[in-house]
């Protein structure tokens, strides 16, 4: 299972929209191990083709701090899901957590202004 989120350095970014890098995780449901891990540049672009970006790297799973404008069916017409939570927190810990069930979910801020 393949995991994007937008980071800063190793921890999840406060702010989708701000986040100068992506961290794409490899992670067994089985066992909660992370298997793999690459942060790469995030894109200049949003909107569809951030999706498309996304969907290119094989993401099963968005977890974000909010979506930042993004529009969730968007990803999930591409077959993402979307995860809100984890600011601030290690990424590898958040993969973790959500697969041992354990992540504290936060609201969409952004989508609440919509």
């Amino acid at each position: 299972m393949r995991f994007a989120i937008p980071c800063e350095g190793r921890n999840v970014a406060a702010e989708f929209q701000k986040a100068s890098h992506f961290a794409f995780l490899d992670a067994n449901p089985s066992s909660g191990r992370v298997l793999r891990e690459e942060i790469v540049h995030a894109p200049v672009y949003c909107g569809p083709a951030l999706s498309q970006w996304l969907a290119d790297y094989g993401t099963d799973v968005l977890l974000t701090p909010d979506t930042g404008g993004l529009i969730p069916d968007r990803l999930t017409s591409r077959g993402i899901g979307v995860v809100v939570g984890g600011r601030g927190h290690d990424v590898k810990g958040v993969v973790e957590s959500f697969l041992a069930d354990t992540l504290p979910l936060e609201p969409d801020l952004c989508a609440a202004e919509a």
